[in-house]
C-alpha cells in the first residue's frame, strides 16, 4: 500500500488561538501482483481524525486518521485491531519505505 499524506494548518498555537489541521490522503492498495484492489482511486480525499478515511477491502474496512495532537501520525484500525504508523514492533504493526518530510507535502 502507499499512503501519500498532505497536512495543511492555519492559525498558531498560542495563547486564546488553536492550530486548524486540515488533511488529505491518496491511497493506494495493491494486492502481491501489484493488481490493485482498493484505494483512493488516484484522487486525494480529506480525512482527519473526526472524519476517518475508509478503504473498503473485500469483506472488511481499514479505517485511516490522521492526526497532529500529541505527534504527527496515520491511526490505523482494522476491525478490533489498531496501530500507527510509529508502531514498528508486534502485530499488527507498520512498516514505512521511509517519510520524505523536506518538503510538502509529505510522501510515505
Amino acid at each position: 500500500m502507499h499512503l501519500y499524506e498532505v497536512e495543511r494548518w492555519t492559525g498558531v498555537d498560542g495563547p486564546g488561538t488553536k492550530r486548524i489541521h486540515k488533511f488529505t490522503l491518496k491511497v493506494d492498495a495493491k494486492d502481491g501482483a501489484s493488481k490493485i484492489i482498493g484505494g483512493s482511486g488516484g484522487e486525494s480525499v480529506e480525512a482527519g481524525d473526526t472524519n476517518p478515511y475508509d478503504l473498503q477491502l473485500y469483506y472488511t474496512t481499514l479505517e485511516m486518521k490522521p492526526e497532529a495532537q500529541g505527534g504527527d501520525y496515520i491511526q490505523f484500525t482494522l476491525g478490533s485491531q489498531s496501530w500507527t504508523i510509529n508502531t514498528v514492533d508486534g502485530t499488527p504493526r507498520c512498516n514505512t519505505g521511509g517519510w520524505d518530510v523536506d518538503y510538502s507535502p509529505s510522501v510515505c
